[in-house]
């Protein structure tokens, strides 16, 4: 259904002879890999119903694009987090579980992602908007990964001041395997859209 609309949606817009730039937000699940670093070079997987519709999507309006001259920029955003981002995520559910004095629930602590802050996002696609760009891929993400449990020990020590928590999951957790630890390469990123994360883990998360 998410897919049919947009394509209606796009499809509309992309008739009306004023459009000359599409920045479309797609998803770093679209390379379908749980290790290493992501380029934005990299070939798409369609593993699921989400990746194929995303991919699908890309597809159609880059074709599109380049029939009608509009630029098209696809955003392949990573872990975004901040103000506004589901209760049931990673980091507020961290907090919400400190503030209330409880041992955060983190089922794979060694699993790591690159976590991208929303204001960083935002910069990103107000340059896109202001400025010519190049069409094609972009990743947006920090360049590293963290661990779930380095998320935790970092927020901990903002909301509390303390580590006993994140140190408590770490005993219990000792013999728990990672099989998760990607990461976005963004050099291309950086010097076609002149941008780079700003925020550290750390002030993202205060």
């Amino acid at each position: 259904l998410n897919l049919n609309k947009s394509l209606d949606f796009l499809s509309f817009i992309t008739d009306i002879d004023s459009c000359k730039k599409i920045l479309i937000s797609g998803s770093c699940w679209e390379y379908g890999i749980r290790n290493g670093e992501c380029r934005d070079s990299d070939e798409s997987i369609s593993k699921d119903y989400f990746t194929l519709a995303k991919n699908s999507l890309r597809l159609w309006t880059e074709m599109i694009s380049k029939d009608k001259s509009i630029d098209f920029a696809w955003f392949r955003l990573f872990y975004v987090y901040g103000p506004g981002q589901k209760q049931n995520s990673l980091i507020p559910s961290i907090l919400k579980n400190l503030k209330d004095g409880q041992l955060p629930d983190i089922k794979t602590p060694y699993n790591s992602n690159d976590y991208i802050f929303i204001d960083d996002v935002i910069d990103a696609f107000s340059i896109a908007t202001n400025n010519k760009l190049e069409s094609g891929i972009y990743n947006l993400g920090t360049g590293k990964s963290s661990s779930a449990i380095e998320v935790c020990r970092v927020a901990e020590k903002i909301a509390l001041g303390s580590s006993s928590f994140s140190e408590k999951i770490e005993t219990q957790s000792q013999l728990m395997d990672t099989n998760t630890n990607f990461w976005a390469e963004i050099a291309h990123t950086k010097d076609r859209l002149k941008w780079s994360a700003k925020t550290t883990l750390d002030e993202g998360i205060k």
